[in-house]
C-alpha cells in the first residue's frame, strides 16, 4: 500500500474512531479497530501509529471497556505519556482512584515523565473521602520535580487536595506560592478553609481577594455563604450580604440567592430569606426546595404547604428533595388528608424507591402515630438504608412499641446495615422505654468501642436511659464525662435526679449551667418542676415558676402549667389549682387532668366532675379521665355514679388503654398484657402459683385489698384475682421472683399509672421477699424497699 493511501486510511479511521467515541458507539468501534488490525496498520513503525493506538485507547476507555483498553495499552510499542495519561485519566473520572495511583507509579517507573494533563488527571477527581494525604505529597513532590510548581492551573489543584485531605496549613502555603492567583485560585483556598470549618478565616481570605484586586464570582460567594451557614454566622453574612454581593446584583443570581436563603432558614431570619427568594430572577427547583425547606425547618408549617401551591401554579415540579421539605412540614402540622394527599404524587412521580422519601415517608406516618402504615411503606422499600432503618425504629421507640424497636434494630444488624448515631440513640432510647438495662448496658460498651459515646445526642441518650432505669450513679458518670453538652442533656440529668427522688440535687443543676454560660430554656424548667412536684416542694416549686417567668422572660407552656397544677394539688391547694388553669391564656388537657388526679387523692368528687368535663371535650377518645373520674366516684362510694361513668365511656366507643409492663431478665424483655385472655409466657403456670403464695402470706402480713381497686374491677386496665392484684406489673413482678436468685433487685417498666392496690401489694411483696424493687409507671418512679414507696404514697 502506498504511504499516501496509508496515510488517508489512517486519518478516515481515526476520525472514525473519534466518533464512535464520542456516540459511545462500541460495536461500530471494535469493527473500525478490527479493520485496522487487518491492514496492518499498527504493525508498521510510522508517526501516527502512536495517534492511532491512543485514540483506539480512547474509544474503548470512553465505551467502558477498561480491559480491551489495557490489552490495546500492553500491546504499544510506545507507551508514550498520552497513553499513560488516558488510562489514568480514564481510572480517576470512573471513581477508582486507587487504580489510578497504581498506573501512575508504573508510569514513573517505565521512565515516562508525566506532563501538566497528566497532573490535572490525578488532582481533578482527588478523592477526598480516601483522605490519601501522604499520596497526595507524593504527587506533589513529582509536580514540584518536573517543573511544573508554575503552572497555576496545576497549584490550583494541588491546593483543591490538600483542603480535601484537611491540611488547611500546606493549601495556604501552596496558595501563597501562586504568581498571580486568578478568581479559580482564591475560590479554591476559601473552599480549603470552608469545607474545614473555618469561617472567620475564610471572610478574611476574600477580604484579602478584594485587597487584591480580584473580582469574586458567584461561585465565591456561594462559597463563603457555605461557611457562614455551617456555623450559623448570621451577622458576618448579613453585611457580607449588604455591602457586597447586593451590589454586584448576584443575589438575583439562582445559586447565590439559594445559598442565602439556606443561611437564614438555617438562622431562623425567614423574613430575610423570603426577601432574597423573591429577589431571584430565575427561580430554579433548588430554590423552591431551600425556601420551603427554611419554613418547614423554622416551625412555619403552613408556609412551607402554601409555598408548594405557588409553585405548582408557577408550574415547576418538585423533585424528591422538595417532597421530603414538605414532608416535614406535614409532619409537624399532623396534616392527615394533606399528607395523605403529597405521598399520592410520590408515587405518581415514581419516587416510591427513593430512600429518602421512604424515611420522610416514615417518619411522618410514625409521628401522627400510624406506625402499621410506616411499616408497611418500609417493607415495600427495595432499597433500605440505615436512614430508613433508623426512621421505622425510632417510630417505634416513640409510638410505646420499644420491644418492637429492639427487635427491628437486631433484624437490621442482621441484614449488614450497621448502625449509625442515630440509630444507636432509637436503640437506647427504646431500652429506656422498656427498662432493658442489661442491653442498653451492651448498647453503651459497643458505642464506647466506636468512639460515639462522646457524640452528644448518644451520651444523652445513655443520660436517660440510666436516669429510667433508676441507676443515678451511672447517669451521673455518663453526664461528668461529657466535654461538650447540650440544654436536652441538663435536662436529662435533671429529669433523672427528679424522677428519682432527689430534687434537691436536680434543683442545683441550674446554678450548674449558669457557671458554664448556658441560659435555660423552658424544657429545663419543666424538669426542675418536675423535681419540685416529686419532692412534694410547693413553696421552691412557686419560687422556681417565678423565676422563669419574670427573671428568664420565659412564657409559661402547657407542660409548666401542667406542673404548677400537680404541685399545688399535691400541696391540697385545688382551689388555687382550678384558679391558675381559668387565667391561663389557653386550653390545656394536661392542666385538668393533673387537676383530676389531685381530687383524687383527695376526695374531691364535685371538683373532679368539672375536670374530666372538661378533658372529655378536650381529648373526647382518651380513657384516661374516665377511668380517674370512676376511681374518685368508687372511693367516695358513688358506685352507681362510677357505673355510669364507664358506660358513658363504652357508648362514646372510647377505647381502654391496655396496661403493658416489662422485666428484663438475662438477655430478655418479657412483656405482659392485663386482663389477657390468655398469658403468652411458658412460666404462666409458676407465676400464678407464686402470686397466690404471695397473696397468702401478704394476708398474714395484714394486707387487706384496697375497697376502691377491687371494685374497679377491669375499669382501668384487668381484672383482680383473690386477693392479689394481677394487673401487668404484677405478672412481671410474679415472674422476676421466680426467675432471679433470692435478694436481687427487680426493675419493671409500665406505661400506665400504678393502680392502688397493686402499690400497697409491691409494697408488702418488698418487704416479704427482702427485694428492692423500682417500677416506672406512667407518672414516676417507684422505688419499694422493706414495705416503704419512694413516692411517698403520692402519685
Amino acid at each position: 500500500m502506498e504511504a499516501r493511501e496509508i496515510q488517508a486510511e489512517i486519518s478516515a479511521c481515526a476520525a472514525i474512531l473519534t466518533a464512535c467515541s464520542d456516540l459511545r458507539a462500541l460495536p461500530e468501534g471494535k469493527r473500525v479497530h478490527g479493520l485496522v488490525m487487518r491492514e496492518s496498520l499498527l504493525q508498521d513503525e510510522r508517526p501516527d501509529e502512536s495517534l492511532l493506538e491512543n485514540i483506539v485507547i480512547q474509544m474503548y476507555l470512553r465505551c467502558g471497556c477498561t480491559d480491551l483498553a489495557l490489552d490495546v495499552f500492553d500491546r504499544m510499542k510506545d507507551q508514550n505519556v498520552v497513553a499513560w495519561t488516558s488510562l489514568i485519566s480514564a481510572f480517576t473520572f470512573a471513581g477508582h482512584f486507587g487504580d489510578a495511583m497504581v498506573l501512575f507509579r508504573k508510569m514513573l517507573l517505565s521512565g515516562v515523565s508525566p506532563d501538566r494533563i497528566t497532573f490535572t488527571s490525578i488532582l481533578l477527581k482527588w478523592s477526598g473521602r480516601e483522605r490519601n494525604l501522604d499520596e497526595g505529597k507524593r504527587v506533589h513532590s513529582h509536580i514540584m520535580q518536573t517543573g511544573y510548581e508554575g503552572d497555576r492551573m496545576v497549584m490550583n489543584l494541588v491546593v483543591e487536595m490538600y483542603g480535601k485531605c484537611g491540611d488547611v496549613e500546606q493549601a495556604g502555603n501552596v496558595f501563597d506560592s501562586i504568581q498571580d492567583p486568578n478568581v479559580f485560585s482564591w475560590t479554591i483556598i476559601i473552599a480549603a478553609y470552608a469545607q474545614n470549618g473555618h469561617c472567620m478565616e475564610v471572610l478574611r481570605l476574600l477580604s484579602r481577594m478584594n485587597q487584591a484586586g480580584v473580582k469574586p464570582d458567584g461561585y465565591t460567594f456561594t462559597t463563603v455563604l457555605g461557611a457562614c451557614t455551617a456555623v450559623g454566622a448570621l451577622e458576618e453574612a448579613k453585611i457580607l450580604h449588604a455591602a457586597t454581593i447586593s451590589s454586584t446584583g448576584l443575589d438575583r443570581d439562582a445559586a447565590v440567592g439559594t445559598a442565602l436563603i439556606n443561611l437564614y432558614g438555617k438562622c431562623g431570619a425567614l423574613e430575610e430569606a423570603f426577601g432574597v427568594f423573591v429577589q431571584i430572577d430565575n427561580k430554579d427547583i433548588v430554590s423552591w426546595s431551600s425556601m420551603i425547606a427554611a419554613f418547614a425547618q423554622s416551625g412555619q408549617a403552613k408556609s412551607a404547604i402554601q409555598l408548594l401551591m405557588l409553585m405548582d401554579l408557577e408550574g415547576v415540579r418538585p423533585n424528591n428533595v422538595t417532597f421530603v421539605n414538605v414532608l416535614e412540614a406535614v409532619t409537624s402540622l399532623k396534616a392527615f388528608q394533606y399528607g395523605k394527599e403529597i405521598h399520592a404524587r410520590i408515587v405518581q412521580a415514581g419516587y416510591s424507591d427513593d430512600v429518602c422519601l421512604t424515611s420522610a415517608l416514615v417518619k411522618m406516618y410514625c409521628n401522627w402515630g400510624w406506625v402499621e402504615t410506616a411499616r408497611s411503606i418500609f417493607e415495600s422499600s427495595r432499597e433500605r438504608d440505615v436512614v430508613s432503618w433508623s426512621s421505622m425504629i425510632a417510630g417505634y421507640s416513640q409510638n410505646e412499641s420499644p420491644a418492637r424497636a429492639l427487635s427491628l434494630f437486631r433484624e437490621m444488624e442482621v441484614d449488614g446495615v450497621q448502625p449509625n448515631s442515630v440509630t444507636f440513640v432509637s436503640a437506647i432510647d427504646a431500652c429506656a422505654g422498656v427498662g432493658a438495662l442489661r442491653r442498653g448496658t451492651q448498647l453503651h460498651e459497643r458505642v464506647r468501642c466506636l468512639g460515639l459515646d462522646k457524640d452528644v445526642p448518644v451520651a444523652t441518650a445513655l443520660v436517660n436511659l440510666y436516669g429510667k432505669c433508676g441507676r443515678l450513679e451511672e447517669a451521673e458518670a455518663v453526664f461528668l464525662g461529657m466535654k461538650k453538652k447540650n440544654l436536652l442533656t441538663w435536662t436529662s440529668i435533671a429529669m433523672a435526679y427528679g424522677q428519682n427522688g432527689h430534687g434537691s440535687r436536680s434543683l442545683k443543676l441550674l446554678h450548674g449551667m449558669e457557671l458554664q454560660g448556658m441560659k435555660p430554656d423552658g424544657i429545663v424548667f419543666v424538669a426542675i418542676l418536675v423535681s419540685c412536684n416529686y419532692a412534694g416542694q410547693m413553696s421552691k416549686g412557686l419560687h422556681y415558676y417565678n423565676l422563669m417567668t419574670q427573671d428568664f422572660g420565659i412564657a409559661p407552656a402547657v407542660e409548666h402549667c401542667g406542673c404548677m397544677v400537680d404541685i399545688l394539688g399535691r400541696a391540697g391547694k385545688l382551689e388555687a389549682a382550678e384558679q391558675l388553669i381559668n387565667t391561663m391564656k389557653f386550653e390545656s388537657s394536661l392542666a385538668w387532668m393533673m387537676l383530676l388526679t389531685a381530687c383524687k387523692a383527695h376526695n374531691d368528687t364535685a371538683r373532679a366532675a368539672r375536670a374530666a368535663e372538661k378533658i372529655f371535650q378536650l381529648e373526647p377518645k382518651n380513657a384516661t379521665p374516665y377511668v380517674l373520674l370512676s376511681s374518685v366516684f368508687c372511693a367516695a362510694g358513688s358506685w352507681e355514679a362510677a357505673e355510669e361513668t364507664r358506660r358513658r365511656m363504652d357508648g362514646r366507643g372510647v377505647q381502654r388503654l391496655l396496661g403493658r409492663s416489662s422485666i428484663e431478665i438475662g438477655d430478655r424483655v418479657h412483656e405482659f398484657v392485663a386482663a389477657s385472655d390468655v398469658l403468652p409466657h411458658h412460666l404462666v403456670g409458676e407465676i400464678f402459683a407464686a402470686l397466690e403464695k404471695l397473696g397468702r402470706e401478704m394476708q398474714g402480713a395484714g394486707y387487706v385489698p384496697d375497697a376502691t381497686a377491687v371494685r374497679l374491677r377491669d375499669v382501668e386496665e384487668g381484672g383482680k384475682e383473690n386477693a392479689v392484684p394481677y394487673h401487668s406489673e404484677m405478672l412481671a413482678l410474679g415472674l422476676g421472683i421466680i426467675s432471679t436468685p433470692a435478694g436481687t433487685p427487680l426493675r419493671i417498666t409500665k406505661n400506665l399509672r400504678m393502680c392502688s392496690d397493686c402499690h400497697i401489694a409491691t409494697k408488702f411483696v418488698s418487704k416479704l421477699v427482702h427485694r428492692r424493687i423500682s417500677v416506672r409507671d406512667g407518672r414516676r418512679h417507684h422505688h419499694f424497699e422493706n414495705g416503704v414507696c419512694s413516692c411517698g404514697d403520692y402519685w
